[in-house]
């Protein structure tokens, strides 16, 4: 019952993050993400991204999180940093 509910309160939550966020690279990878759709494994990183900067809701910046293993591929990284080539 108690899983259920938590469960319940992320699905409002992220859907409330869809509905209200900034319109930023992940967000539309997030919502069809919530209808079940599936994602490409880069699709799956911008919508987490967009899902742990809280919808870039104080703006598209760089989350400078050096130790995520998602950090390399970053959509709004530092322009200085390089990015791999193609997502393993």
């Amino acid at each position: 019952m108690i899983k259920e509910l938590v469960k319940e309160e992320i699905i409002n939550s992220h859907q409330e993050l869809t509905k209200n966020g900034v319109l930023a690279k992940g967000k539309r990878e997030l919502g069809a993400h919530l209808r079940g759709e599936k994602l490409t494994p880069l699709q799956a990183l911008f919508a987490k991204c967009y899902e742990c900067m809280c919808g870039y809701i104080d703006g598209r910046r760089d989350c400078e999180s050096k130790s995520c293993p998602n950090y390399s591929r970053m959509p709004y990284r530092g322009k200085n940093e390089s990015k791999p080539a193609h997502l393993y």
